[in-house]
């Protein structure tokens, strides 16, 4: 592709490798408000636990029990996870 010569006027404000199309600026200053209620989208939350099918206690998704090492795949098939210490 071949870029055609700009001069130092058309050049400000548009992309290099696309002569055509000029750079995204924003039109007005993000308010705390909008800045913030955005920023909250992000915060962190608590893991969802779940509970043991064998003893109750609470794990998380997609782990074996780390009192009992049990874990319940999709089948309904229970596998013991032997614990290493």
């Amino acid at each position: 592709m071949r870029l055609k010569r700009l001069s130092p006027k058309q050049r400000i404000g548009t992309n290099q490798r696309n002569p055509s199309t000029k750079m995204a600026a924003p039109k007005r200053r993000t308010s705390k408000m909008k800045q913030r209620s955005r920023l909250a989208a992000q915060a962190w939350k608590a893991p969802k636990l779940g509970s043991c099918p064998k003893c109750g206690a609470a794990v998380p998704g997609h782990t074996a029990c780390p009192h009992c090492g049990t874990y319940k795949t999709q089948s309904g098939a229970e596998v013991v996870v032997k614990k290493v210490d």
